[in-house]
């Protein structure tokens, strides 16, 4: 699956799904990938920017993408699908990573047979393993990443916390306190500021956030864009996550209570 991302040291303009020195040069040529290659959804703010559905796909299939997903499926995505075929019948959409394409999709049809009836009746709940939150709870752990330490001061008292209102689940604060961190009230002995953002910190938010830093033992958390992290050497324990869901942010406090307790030592 190809990322709306663009790594400048590939392609210093495109993203990913859109850049054929990634999807085929790099992807076919150089790593030798024979199987299919899946956009991640057209309608993420990292392709659909400036575009129309029909545009992203016609994009992602130049640069030699095989499956277009579309997360939604809609009147705008049908008539994506007409508009796709008229490009390619007039010659707007280059049919040589296209005619490529179909041997790979022919192969995946048919090595992949339709579900039967009785697998269709299944109820949805089967297919999770009934200890799904148990093995995610340990992928995101492996994926924290911890830097700084705690002052000894900070290790007692309560802490304040800052964070965004986020659409699901409860706050970071209370996750905190059900793993035994207490509020700090008035006089917290450190604070706790959460971002979680997918957009790069601009040069005032990062100067914001190293005064604030500054002026009492703080752990920074990025939930999701975690790259400011690296530009406020003023926090005292600076945590990296994945994401902002309602698992990972009950993860972090976990680990952010435990280097509290001093169970564990930052990396």
């Amino acid at each position: 699956m190809t990322a709306h991302v663009v790594y400048r040291k590939l392609d210093s303009e495109k993203p990913g799904t859109f850049s054929r020195t990634i999807a085929t040069t790099l992807l076919r040529d150089l790593v030798g990938f024979r199987g299919v290659c899946v956009t991640d959804a057209l309608e993420m703010q990292g392709a659909a920017a400036g575009r129309t559905p029909a545009e992203a796909g016609a994009l992602a299939l130049s640069a030699g993408c095989d499956l277009l997903l579309y997360a939604h499926w809609n009147e705008e995505v049908r008539r994506a699908r007409l508009q796709l075929a008229d490009l390619l019948v007039e010659g707007k959409i280059d049919r040589m990573p296209f005619d490529a394409s179909r041997p790979r999709l022919q192969h995946f049809d048919t090595s992949r047979p339709e579900p039967t009836a009785e697998e269709l009746a299944q109820p949805l709940a089967s297919l999770t393993p009934s200890d799904w939150k148990e093995r995610l709870a340990r992928i995101v752990d492996r994926g924290l990443r911890v830097e700084g330490e705690l002052p000894a001061a900070a290790r007692t008292g309560g802490w304040s916390v800052d964070e965004p209102e986020f659409a699901h689940g409860g706050t970071f604060a209370a996750d905190l306190a059900a793993e035994g961190v207490p509020s700090g009230g008035a006089s917290p002995t450190a604070q706790v500021i959460a971002v979680c953002s997918r957009i790069s910190l601009g040069d005032e938010a990062l100067e914001t956030l190293r005064r604030r830093c500054a002026e009492r033992p703080t752990v920074l958390v990025g939930l999701q864009n975690d790259q400011f992290l690296n530009h406020v050497p003023e926090a005292a324990v600076r945590l990296s996550a994945a994401d902002g869901t309602t698992l990972t942010r009950s993860r972090v406090a976990a680990k952010l209570a435990a280097l509290r307790r001093g169970e564990i030592s930052p990396a």
